[in-house]
């Protein structure tokens, strides 16, 4: 086995993703990288095989004229995701990841503003394939799972210049309604940026491994969890589904591991009152004991430490931010809890808290090659939160609209949080610029657009709003609207929406110059 070895920091500039895929299949041939389920096994594949299945298709690919064409691919996290992402980013064009969780409308109105040549997809969206295939009969449809067949013919070295790393080379959507969600341009400068930051707060080591739950088709799965780990040399092992996370958690026994703040929420709630209560008089000896160094924290509360696997060194949460009294609970049980802030337009890579930081209440530590200002800042110095930076994205695909709001004049992105950032480059979320939903599983709601979608006629007011963890509507409505044009109405409009945005429950209310403003 190859001797671990410290991460260390990186000559930004050079990276690229054909260097990357290089280095690896040269410097760790045989070391495992991508662990998939089989039949209930995980069956590893090597660096080297990864970085040769990914030229192998690359060069399928470019034998089609496809090199600098957009690629699109819908597919669940797996080995062919990943070969099929490297092979379009560091030899073909650009890849563009449509989330997992997008049904036929929701890709449809993504494909109608991209130029894609080619669209992958997995057994499980092929339902979705099949009724694309009829709308767009000259793009070229092909199964993650036949890759490794259509590609076999091809092993010699894909024939392309280097690359610009400057350019265009990945497309990711953002969040939207009812509308078609911005397509964030991301250059593999842009994906490689955070990399030294991330580095500077963990004293990551070769022998780290990952635990991959968090979609590929996102930045934080997709970049910060997969992409990193491809330049460390780190292995990965590929969740197999929610409902067994818990027991592959401590059959892998990883070092890393990144949530959103559902899952700790959920692991917390299932924590009885009574074993709350003894734990925090135990975090109150153990917190008293490393004012002298000593830490016993792994054995006061090893079921919780074993439930993760029992080596678990880095915890990452992000998507939104997680509950203080949870977090709390989390580090004082010695769980290395780091909390993230980003964006998909930021590529991952915006801020992450230091282990050692006692701040609740921040969102994480400014990478330090970040510019952040603070935009018509009020008198406790809260304003919006505006960032420049080689993580922030080119921009948004052919939305001028968008991207004239998005950037001022110094080229500084607008995040749309409003907050303030401390001396020590903490940053501090005071809610949003625009009124925003965001769920714990990271999804982000706008209840404007929503609401302006359904008023009109005899609705006359429409009230959005979150309970529970479900999208909640109040219609004020004029005297004698029937309430099955209500159920109409809320059918027409989750029929086109996409699936997380749906409205779960409403009320009708008759509408006053009063009652609306309840």
């Amino acid at each position: 086995m190859t001797k671990s070895e410290k991460i260390q920091e990186m000559n930004l500039r050079s990276l690229s993703i054909q260097k990357v895929l290089e280095t690896a299949g040269n410097k760790w041939p045989k070391r495992n990288f991508v662990y998939e389920k089989k039949h209930g096994e995980y069956v590893p594949k090597t660096f080297a095989e990864f970085t040769q299945d990914s030229k192998n298709l690359a060069e399928f690919l470019l034998s089609k004229k496809l090199g600098g064409q957009q690629i699109a691919i819908l597919g669940d996290n797996s080995y062919n995701f990943m070969v099929a992402d490297m092979a379009v980013m560091g030899y073909v064009g650009v890849s563009v990841t449509l989330n997992s969780m997008w049904g036929v409308k929701d890709c449809q109105r993504a494909m109608k503003i991209l130029d894609a040549k080619v669209f992958f997809y997995d057994n499980r969206h092929q339902n979705i394939a099949r009724e694309l295939k009829k709308i767009y009969p000259k793009i070229e449809f092909i199964k993650l799972e036949d890759i490794a067949e259509i590609a076999k013919g091809f092993n010699a070295e894909p024939k392309i210049a280097e690359t610009d790393t400057t350019k265009l080379s990945k497309i990711i959507f953002s969040s939207g309604t009812t509308s078609v969600p911005k397509a964030v341009m991301l250059s593999q400068k842009n994906m490689f940026a955070g990399i030294n930051s991330l580095l500077r707060r963990t004293g990551f080591t070769t022998s780290e491994i990952t635990y991959l739950f968090m979609p590929l088709c996102h930045v934080f799965g997709g970049i910060c969890s997969f992409l990193y780990s491809l330049v460390g040399g780190c292995p990965i092992y590929l969740s197999s589904g929610k409902e067994h996370i818990l027991e592959e958690l401590k059959e892998i026994k990883p070092t890393a591991f990144s949530v959103v703040p559902l899952m700790l929420e959920i692991i917390y709630a299932g924590i009885d009152d009574q074993t709350k209560a003894k734990a925090k008089k135990a975090m109150k000896l153990s917190n008293f004991l490393l004012l002298f160094k000593i830490d016993i924290r792994r054995k006061l509360f090893k079921k919780l430490h074993e439930g993760f696997g029992g080596e678990l060194k880095y915890l990452f949460c992000s998507g939104a931010k997680l509950d203080n009294e949870i977090k709390q609970f989390f580090k004082d049980a010695g769980v290395n809890l780091l909390e993230a802030y980003a964006s998909t337009e930021t590529a991952a890579s915006l801020a992450l808290e230091y282990p050692s930081s006692k701040k609740l209440d921040s969102a994480g530590t400014i990478y330090e090659d970040i510019d952040v200002k603070i935009d018509s800042p009020n008198a406790a110095g809260i304003g919006e939160i505006l960032v420049r930076g080689d993580s922030v994205c080119l921009g948004y695909y052919k939305n001028d609209k968008a991207n004239e709001q998005a950037f001022d004049r110094d080229g500084y992105f607008r995040m749309g949080d409003l907050g303030f950032m401390d001396q020590s480059r903490g940053i501090f979320l005071h809610g949003r610029k625009k009124r925003t939903i965001l769920l714990s599983n990271g999804v982000n709601v706008y209840p404007d657009e929503i609401e302006r979608d359904l008023e009109g006629g005899c609705v006359r007011k429409v009230k959005v709003y979150e309970d529970k963890q479900k999208i909640v509507a109040e219609f004020y409505v004029t005297t004698g609207t029937k309430a099955s044009k209500i159920k109409k109405l809320v059918a027409k409009y989750n029929e086109k929406s996409l699936e997380y945005w749906k409205i779960d429950d409403y009320e009708i209310v008759e509408y006053n110059e009063k009652s609306h403003l309840k």
